[in-house]
């Protein structure tokens, strides 16, 4: 079940959609750019998998997972083949959860609102 929705804060962060899974809870936001309230800074993913919270922050050139049980640990997204070999203390797969939250975003970062990313 996915369901879209807009609302505005006064922080300039926006609710701007929301997505329950058989995995978890998926809400997307997008946070406005230097105090103004027309440019979007980043959009970012508070996920909820079986009360695992993590954050995905999309930025025009990366993208930054965060765990609530780890803050001060973060993960960058890579999109290459990793070797036959990798280390697995640096270099982890996606779950089949991180893979939904990453294709959903897709849809929001296609958007023509946030094309200019791409």
């Amino acid at each position: 079940m996915t369901s879209f929705s807009v609302s505005s804060c006064a922080n300039n962060i926006r609710l701007i959609g929301k997505t329950q899974t058989e995995y978890g809870r998926i809400k997307f936001y997008s946070v406005n750019g230097s105090g103004d309230s027309i440019s979007v800074g980043k959009i970012y993913a508070d996920v909820d998998s079986i009360n695992i919270k993590r954050y995905n922050s999309f930025y025009p050139d990366r993208i930054v997972m965060t765990g609530e049980r780890a803050k001060g640990l973060t993960y960058t997204v890579l999109f290459q083949q990793l070797p036959g070999n990798y280390d697995s203390n640096f270099y982890h797969q996606l779950s089949p959860f991180d893979t939904l939250v990453l294709s959903q975003a897709t849809i929001f970062l296609n958007t023509t609102k946030y094309s200019y990313w791409q």
